[in-house]
């Protein structure tokens, strides 16, 4: 049987989606999930600083960023086999009750470094599922999706860096506040709270047929990167943005380097870097929606990238803060309308069958730079 629907909006705005029940308590929940992993990631850090290793603290973000590169396939494709809302809500459940059992050892004092770190490797592997699964029925969560994908997108995309941008400043707060153990713990009720929210929708399950045994499983695992591959427009946005993402990957991770050797500021000026990253972001994905009903979506996505190249030549040359600002600034809103823009086509052109693999092989693709730049 089908699932029920919200009525159909003529013309699709970020109010329209405002109003959409299925969608808002399906980005809340996303959002609300993302806080418990920085919640997480912050208070394990917190308490390693004082009970780890130096060894321990590299140890801790490294797996997280690096199990990836070998498991986000294999993982996607499992989830585009399972029935999506009971993994969906399975998984939470399974994160909150990891998160609580390690609450529970750290208030009790018995949190090893090897707890802390195995907990965090499963926390991202199951993250490496719920991603492609909630990619696969990213479209069924709107009522229309050829007009609410772009600000769903958008949303979405204001929303990470929402996150980005205040998310571990909260989060140090939260746990400066009531201690990394209880912090720990109010990641795994965030869990539970994502599980409720996820239970009241309909998702539909979008099971994704397959054969037997391992090679069967290699011919779907492989599926993803076949169908971006023999697509022309897709192949050619992976190879760009690939790019994109190497050049780009020194404004994240360099930049408190960069404002302290080259604009000879500390920490106060770091931050404002940080926050114009976080700034171009979050406008980029509240006008797409307006600039997707008059400009097609890859003129959109050819002007982000001619836009991030001007910008990145004045990140190159700059010597004074104002304009390192307007550079990061201008050079964050560009990718993230070009993601915006992706995200939208996307969803329209690959089945939600293979999504969840696709998604995940273009996750790897694109932010491949970022882990060459940091090796």
């Amino acid at each position: 049987m089908a699932q029920p629907r919200e009525p159909i909006a003529l013309t699709s705005t970020y109010g329209n989606l405002l109003r959409q029940m299925t969608f808002m308590v399906f980005w809340s929940g996303r959002i609300v999930s993302g806080l418990g992993d920085v919640l997480f990631m912050m208070a394990a850090m917190w308490y390693l600083v004082k009970t780890g290793s130096p060894l321990d603290l590299a140890i801790l973000p490294a797996l997280t960023r690096f199990a990836p590169l070998i498991t986000s396939q294999p993982l996607a494709t499992l989830a585009d086999r399972l029935p999506k809302k009971r993994i969906l809500i399975t998984l939470d459940l399974f994160r909150g009750g990891i998160t609580i059992s390690v609450a529970l050892r750290m208030i009790a004092g018995h949190a090893s470094p090897f707890l802390l770190i195995g907990a965090n490797l499963l926390l991202s592997l199951c993250g490496q599922i719920f991603g492609p699964a909630s990619e696969a029925i990213f479209s069924h969560m709107v009522a229309n999706p050829e007009q609410d994908l772009v600000p769903a997108n958008g949303w979405f995309g204001a929303g990470g860096e929402l996150l980005q941008w205040v998310g571990y400043g909260l989060g140090g707060l939260v746990v400066s506040i009531i201690h990394p153990d209880h912090a720990v713990l109010l990641d795994g009720i965030l869990f539970f709270l994502s599980a409720c929210a996820l239970s009241m929708i309909p998702i539909p399950d979008l099971q994704a047929s397959s054969g037997q045994g391992w090679r069967a499983f290699w011919t779907d695992m492989t599926s993803g990167v076949r169908f971006l591959w023999e697509r022309k427009a897709l192949r050619a946005y992976l190879s760009i943005s690939a790019l994109m993402d190497f050049v780009g990957a020194p404004l994240a991770i360099f930049s408190v380097t960069f404002s302290k050797l080259v604009l000879h500021g500390g920490a106060r000026d770091f931050g404002i870097l940080e926050a114009s990253m976080g700034t171009g972001g979050i406008i980029a994905a509240r006008i797409a929606a307006k600039v997707s009903q008059r400009v097609a979506l890859w003129r959109i996505w050819v002007f982000s990238l001619d836009v991030f190249g001007i910008a990145i030549g004045f990140v190159a040359e700059s010597s004074t803060l104002i304009i390192m600002f307007v550079a990061m600034g201008t050079a964050s809103f560009a990718l993230a309308l070009q993601n915006v823009a992706f995200g939208a086509m996307f969803q329209r052109v690959v089945p939600h069958t293979i999504r969840g693999r696709a998604s995940a092989a273009v996750r790897l693709t694109v932010t491949g730079g970022t882990g060459l730049v940091c090796c």
